[in-house]
């Protein structure tokens, strides 16, 4: 009456990781298994970030925010400062009004930019604005104009694409 089959995945991780590759320009792609917790998900996440970070050494790094982004800050305050190639780190997003230090990227660039002796950049910015109005404003100013010529040097971009945590979280 029951009938039970396993059949194999149309292919393997490492076909997988290639065909990602191949389909959005990756210099590499790292596939985890989802049926860890999301925490320890972030954790693999953000620890391979870091590896690939050491391993590729990014003159100019920029770093997004989120819940990996956060683990990764976390594990670097257990790593002594170290000089590296990484001459500046700078924001890629403004910072949020919730208390999670994850969300608040210039925190997230002056933990990274110390452990690897860089120069660290803030934007000094909300990630989101009352109106339009007040974000040309902060466009306008000689600082923000500062950063964004920082954007176009960036070697690396460090950023979280996973679940909507933070709506869960948050409410973003």
């Amino acid at each position: 009456i029951v009938e039970i089959r396993v059949h194999r995945p149309a292919c393997d991780r490492e076909t997988l990781q290639e065909h990602l590759c191949q389909q959005f320009g990756l210099q590499e792609a790292v596939l985890f298994s989802d049926e860890e917790s999301s925490a320890r998900i972030d954790h693999n996440i953000a620890k391979r970030m870091l590896e690939f970070l050491e391993e590729r050494q990014p003159e100019y790094l920029g770093i997004g925010w989120g819940s990996i982004i956060g683990t990764a800050t976390r594990l670097l305050d257990r790593v002594p400062p170290h000089d590296t190639a990484i001459r500046s780190v700078c924001p890629l997003v403004g910072n949020s009004s919730v208390s999670s230090r994850q969300y608040h990227s210039d925190e997230n660039v002056r933990i990274i930019a110390a452990c690897y002796g860089a120069q660290p950049v803030f934007l000094h910015a909300p990630v989101f604005y009352q109106d339009e109005a007040e974000r040309n404003l902060l466009y306008a100013t000689r600082h923000y104009q500062d950063v964004n010529r920082l954007w176009d040097k960036l070697d690396m971009a460090l950023v979280g694409v996973h679940d909507t945590t933070i709506e869960r979280d948050v409410g973003y």
